[in-house]
């Protein structure tokens, strides 16, 4: 098992059944996956396990997922949680409100495989070889 594989992910996301497949295709690639239905629970979970990133859906009851990355990037203790916007509007009006609210990135519905690996590569893997590399030189 990696270093990589002992991360932990945050998924958010109201319906129950892209909830489970992104939790098992997360827990298939290797990393350790905790699930929540709403931003209000996200929060929450973010605070007590401090996720190394968080795949959120927009469109939820109560707090958006615009709203849910706004938060995590404004406090101090979340704001370097990586966030992943994942939305089935694939409008660019969407994309520029993901970096208007400081998300790391931003995934289109249905989300492929790939695309999943990619985001992981993008914001999860250049942070760990930047870890694994300060602590073999002692730094």
């Amino acid at each position: 098992m990696s270093d990589e594989s002992s991360l932990r992910i945050l998924v958010v996301e109201d319906e129950a059944d892209l909830r489970a497949l992104f939790r098992d295709t997360l827990e298939f690639l290797g990393y350790e996956v905790i699930t929540c239905s709403n931003a209000e629970d996200a929060i929450r979970l973010a605070y007590e396990i401090h996720p190394s990133l968080v795949f959120t859906d927009v469109v939820m009851s109560g707090m958006s997922g615009f709203e849910l990355c706004r938060f995590l990037k404004s406090d101090e203790k979340t704001k370097d949680i990586f966030v992943v916007i994942v939305s089935a509007l694939s409008r660019e009006v969407d994309f520029d409100m993901s970096i208007q609210v400081g998300a790391d990135d931003y995934l289109t519905k249905p989300v492929k495989l790939e695309s999943m690996k990619q985001v992981l590569k993008n914001t999860i893997s250049p942070f760990m070889k930047t870890e694994k590399w300060a602590m073999s030189t002692g730094a």
